[in-house]
């Protein structure tokens, strides 16, 4: 999804990939042929991108720029966001960071993006901090497991969640993220909250 019109490629260095990826997939754009990149078209751009998206990953980003409004504009979608962790004193992770404080999917690598969009191994296949059981999951991570046990059917914030399981927030939100694709945990507006069946 480009910032431009269709035959006015930008940046023009980027000319080969415009190429390729016409020739195996799809440019879109909702500016006029001609049309030269202009900065109020990116933020346009982005909303394009969310609405497309089967979730949307920030690998790397500042508290502000284009990616974090990319995000914005998935969540106002119910588009899953994901995001990559990094050192707390980049200034490169404090997008990234701040969304995974904000219930952001955390992600280790590409098994939890299949997850989120339910293409990966269930959890409870190996890969997974999930242990299926006799038609229980149980946590196969002690982590996991304080989680698991410290939720209930009123919502919590991960915070709290960390500090009633003795264990990290980071900890704390990669379990959250396990709890819910196998359907214990759900986040919800103030935290999560577990899953009664």
């Amino acid at each position: 999804v480009v910032g431009s019109g269709l035959d006015h490629v930008y940046p023009h260095r980027n000319h080969d990939l415009w190429q390729r990826v016409a020739a195996e997939g799809a440019l879109v754009s909702e500016s006029p042929l001609g049309r030269p990149p202009e900065r109020w078209r990116f933020p346009a751009r982005n909303r394009i991108i969310a609405a497309l998206s089967r979730a949307v990953v920030v690998v790397e980003s500042r508290d502000r720029g284009g990616s974090m409004l990319t995000a914005g504009e998935a969540l106002d979608r119910g588009v899953p966001v994901l995001a990559v962790p990094g050192p707390v004193l980049t200034e490169h992770s404090a997008g990234t960071n701040r969304l995974i404080t904000e219930g952001a999917t955390l992600v280790r690598d590409v098994t939890d993006v299949l997850v989120a969009v339910g293409a990966g191994a269930p959890l409870g296949s190996g890969r997974s901090g999930v242990r299926a059981g006799s038609g229980v999951d149980e946590p196969a991570d002690p982590a996991t497991a304080a989680v698991a046990a410290v939720l209930s059917p009123a919502p919590v914030s991960a915070e709290r969640v960390a500090d009633a399981a003795g264990v990290g927030v980071v900890e704390a939100l990669t379990a959250l993220a396990r709890l819910e694709a196998a359907g214990r945990a759900r986040r919800v507006p103030g935290g999560y909250e577990a899953v009664v069946s």
